[in-house]
């Protein structure tokens, strides 16, 4: 009896570990809009010593198409495969006025650890009349990446994890250039 009932727990866990994988591999990638889970305007950059975001924008048929379990995320990816802890050394601080802000630097070399975000568990609760803004200060190395990729993702949170499953994505910059502040 207790042999089933394990049983069919261990099925349960497969099952939702690959329904899992299986959605997480399904993001779609949009072509640069931006799209309406994107801030409609927004002001980024990488620095030698932090991830810029400001003036970032949502109006409220954007915000209105939010739903609780959903995330945003604004990634920063060094090119070339490297990895953000050949360029910095951790987080030193965060300043953020996001919804539920947050941020992912997770030192290592796994094979989830090649960006560093700046997100928002909760743009339903944003407003169209503020300006929202997110800064990771980090502690810099000597060396200086050779392009950065910019993008913003859509994720699912499911209610339950930190980091949200990717359901689109789209790509603002592909090697964009460290010190340089772009716009859209």
């Amino acid at each position: 009896m207790i042999i089933n009932k394990t049983k069919k727990i261990i099925f349960l866990i497969i099952g939702l570990v690959l329904s899992i994988s299986i959605i997480a591999s399904a993001a779609t990638l949009d072509q640069w809009g931006p799209n309406w889970y994107t801030p409609y305007d927004a002001l980024v950059s990488v620095q030698s010593d932090m991830i810029y975001a400001d003036f970032m924008e949502w109006n409220s048929s954007q915000i209105s198409q939010y739903h609780p379990h959903y995330c945003w995320e604004l990634e920063f990816r060094p090119t070339g495969g490297n990895n953000p802890d050949d360029y910095w050394d951790g987080v030193d601080d965060f300043l953020t006025n996001l919804p539920a802000g947050y941020y992912e630097y997770e030192e290592g070399q796994g094979s989830d650890d090649n960006d560093i975000t700046i997100g928002s568990h909760s743009v339903e609760n944003a407003s169209s009349s503020i300006d929202y803004y997110g800064f990771l200060y980090l502690n810099e190395k000597s060396s200086t990446p050779s392009g950065i990729v910019i993008e913003s993702e859509l994720g699912d949170d499911l209610g339950l994890i930190f980091d949200g499953l990717p359901l689109r994505y789209e790509y603002f910059k592909t090697n964009a250039q460290q010190g340089v502040y772009y716009s859209w």
